[in-house]
């Protein structure tokens, strides 16, 4: 029987948690999922912002890591790229998946400096904590273990649930 892999996009700012990521990417990939996020890809345009969209849209789940910054604001919207992602993954329906690290953890330098930028970071995670239950996260592997138990129990809960994902399952392998 042809085994469903779940495509899950991983949404986040770069420069701070770019470790973080990376670990998490690894881990769906053991778990036989299909990671997906904009690393590679600038979003700095609406090309960029189209590319974007047709990844969430292909996506069965999106994960939301959040630590000490907001991100680069989009000059549209006036909201960080990371808000935009998020936002338009809640539009499209797509099971959230989020996680804030806990501030203690967090070292200064990757805190937001910018008084504006740290405001609207602390409403985006007022936003994320009134609209979904979260996981507080330490450290890269208390993340990537916390991401891996919450996307099983995600995929689990939805089959029970009548609403599965589609996911993904390899061309020549399903039942003619």
């Amino acid at each position: 029987m042809a085994r469903t892999r779940y495509q899950v996009f991983i949404s986040s700012t770069y420069s701070d948690l770019h470790e973080e990521r990376q670990a998490v990417t690894w881990e769906l990939l053991k778990a036989r999922h299909i990671p997906a996020g904009m690393e590679n890809f600038p979003a700095t345009d609406e090309r960029g912002w189209r590319t974007i969209t047709r990844t969430i849209d292909d996506c069965d789940y999106y994960v939301l890591l959040i630590a000490g910054r907001y991100g680069t604001i989009d000059p549209e919207t006036k909201i960080s790229w990371t808000q935009r992602e998020y936002e338009y993954a809640r539009e499209k329906g797509i099971p959230v998946l989020a996680f804030v690290r806990d501030k203690g953890s967090i070292t200064a330098d990757k805190m937001e400096n910018d008084v504006e930028a740290a405001a609207k970071l602390t409403k985006f995670i007022a936003t994320i904590d009134s609209t979904h239950h979260r996981s507080s996260w330490t450290s890269k592997e208390d993340l990537t273990g916390k991401v891996i138990q919450a996307l099983t129990r995600a995929i689990h809960d939805d089959d029970e649930d009548g609403r599965a994902r589609p996911g993904w399952i390899r061309g020549g392998t399903t039942p003619a």
